[in-house]
This record gives structure tokens, sequence and C-alpha cells, in this order.
């Protein structure tokens, strides 16, 4: 593989998740390292798959994937309201739902919504 190509394990991965995404009723964003690579980043390497889908997404695509909603875990700089994890053609996908970030003021505590404008 050339620099600035992506991997056929991360194109078959992203294939197989945008037939899954293609199914959602809200907007959903691919983020980090993965979306930098399709963006034509150079020299990133892809960790991870990072999706953030609304809450009603969340819900059936771990339903149609036979997975358990969980509620997510809290970090120093996020948390989410549902957290999922899982392989596809060999990369680990996260999946969060009613993603928080945290606020620099009230000692970290406050968080912000990402995707107010869902309805």
């Amino acid at each position: 593989m050339r620099q600035g190509e992506l991997d056929p394990e991360l194109i078959a991965a992203l294939e197989r998740l945008a037939g899954e995404l293609a199914e959602c009723a809200q907007p959903w964003w691919l983020i980090g390292s993965a979306a930098a690579a399709l963006h034509g980043a150079r020299e990133v390497v892809v960790g991870d798959i990072d999706l953030f889908v609304h809450r009603c997404d969340a819900g059936a695509i771990l339903a149609r994937r036979g997975m358990v909603r969980e509620p997510g875990i809290a970090d120093a700089r996020f948390r989410s309201d549902i957290f999922a994890s899982w392989n596809e053609e060999g990369y680990r996908v996260e999946l969060f739902a009613g993603f928080c970030l945290r606020s620099a003021g009230a000692g970290g505590s406050c968080c912000r919504k990402l995707g107010r404008r869902w309805r």
C-alpha cells in the first residue's frame, strides 16, 4: 500500500457500515482518524472507526447486530448515553450516542450535548 492509499480492510469496513448507516433516521458522523483518512490526510494511522449517531439510531443498529444497549462510560473529557464497540474487518468500531463534551467550567462537571438540533 502506498502513502495516501486507504487500507483495503478499512474500505471494506466502511462500506459495510455505510449500508447500516443508510438506515439511520437522523444524521450521523464519522470522526477521528478514519474520517481524516477518508478526507485524504496523509500519514494518518487509523486505529479505530468512531461513529456518532442519534440515540434512536443507536438502538436500531445494536438491535440489528444482536447487541445489548448499555449506558456509556464517562471520561474526563466526554461521556455518552450509549456506547458500543465491535470489530469490523479488523477495525474496532466505537459507536457513541447522546455524546456530551465536558466544559472547562464548573470543574468539568457540565456537559455540552452535541447535535442539539436533533428532534
